[in-house]
């Protein structure tokens, strides 16, 4: 099984570089399959929808994805 981080980006490359968040949510379980704790309710939000935004706030300051605007990213590459 693949990871979060791997499932992030390579569902951002599948969009073709570049996301909004709701695109992500939409499409990531055609990279990472979705159990039922990622999607339990959490704070009125499936689960998955905080590890995301967890992941790729990592990502960003590591220099591997760009935020462009609220709620859009894009690879650096």
């Amino acid at each position: 099984m693949q990871t979060w981080r791997a499932a992030i980006l390579e569902t951002i490359e599948s969009l073709g570089g570049q996301a909004s968040l709701q695109d992500i949510y939409a499409q990531i379980p055609n990279f990472k399959p979705l159990t039922e704790k990622n999607l339990t309710e959490w704070g009125h939000q499936p689960m998955y929808h905080h590890y995301i935004r967890s992941i790729m706030g990592r990502l960003c300051k590591r220099g591997e994805l760009l935020h462009v605007s609220r709620g859009f990213y894009s690879l650096r590459g």
